[in-house]
């Protein structure tokens, strides 16, 4: 009798822990932290061009709220670090991903933050006035 009451319990032990594992994994703790929030679409028009462009900013889910409350200083910085950057980087071979690198390490550090994981553009169209 002891060693059914024994068996029972243990029984009891791994269904409880299964179950608590099966929660976690379904019900948000194990599932991708990763967020983004979308911007645009931007208009820039300096130095001879102009470009449509809209953007998504990777992060954590806590940091897309902390950039969501701050949409308004993220959008002014990004337009900003877009109608100041050289039209050269924009049309060289690499010239989308070190935008996106631009614009992440320049919200970054003038916001003083780490919180953009990664900037994508998601479209662009560029115009030029020496077309």
């Amino acid at each position: 009798m002891a060693h059914a009451v024994g068996i029972a319990l243990l029984c009891l032990v791994v269904i409880s822990v299964l179950t608590w594992q099966y929660r976690d994994v379904f019900h948000g703790k194990a599932r991708p932290e990763i967020a983004y929030v979308n911007f645009g679409p931007l208009v820039v028009q300096a130095h001879g061009y102009a470009y449509r462009t809209s953007i998504s900013i990777q992060s954590d889910r806590d940091d897309a709220r902390w950039i969501t409350r701050n949409t308004d200083r993220v959008g002014n910085l990004m337009h900003k670090t877009l109608a100041n950057m050289d039209p050269a980087l924009m049309r060289s071979p690499k010239g989308l991903a070190s935008v996106q690198v631009l614009l992440k390490n320049s919200i970054n550090a003038t916001l003083d933050t780490a919180r953009v994981q990664n900037v994508w553009i998601t479209d662009f169209i560029w115009e030029s006035d020496d077309n």
